[in-house]
């Protein structure tokens, strides 16, 4: 038997097949409603990139509105409440401490940037998505140089 990704219950093979082929992850019917416009919107012009992308992903601490697994970013979509209500903010810190955990840096984008400009809004996660990338690669090479300077002290 196979269990929807959100929340854990079981699943039907249309589901799977629907829901795989619409929003590449495993969502009953009850979960996939729960998807918001600008995250199907995002999400669909994600793909349109080719870049993949899952929608609400479950990390064990939270759901993840996207998730690029390719380049480990996570991407929250906030509406108005995450301005507004103080819980709701401190249960964004908390989201973003334990993805910060996991290396995986979450890039917060507004529902009205989404709505009043989609294109101009890929444009800057794809900078985003280049720098995160051009700072692990720098940091990695810095690793590299440095074991090789380490690897010299202790051969001489």
């Amino acid at each position: 038997m196979t269990y929807c990704n959100e929340c854990a219950g079981p699943i039907t093979a249309a589901e799977i097949e629907y829901s795989e082929n619409k929003y590449n992850n495993c969502l009953c019917n009850a979960c996939q409603k729960g998807i918001t416009v600008p995250e199907k919107i995002l999400f669909e012009e994600l793909r349109e990139r080719d870049y993949t992308a899952i929608l609400h992903k479950n990390d064990e601490h939270k759901t993840i509105d996207l998730t690029l697994p390719d380049y480990q970013i996570n991407i929250e979509i906030d509406g108005h409440q995450h301005n507004f209500d103080l819980n709701q903010k401190r249960a964004d810190y908390w989201r973003e401490f334990f993805s910060e955990q996991k290396s995986w840096p979450t890039i917060r984008v507004p529902n009205e940037c989404i709505e009043e400009d989609i294109f101009a809004t890929i444009d800057e996660i794809e900078a985003i998505i280049q720098k995160i990338t051009k700072v692990r690669n720098d940091t990695a090479e810095a690793f590299e140089e440095e074991d090789c300077s380490e690897e010299e002290t202790f051969s001489n």
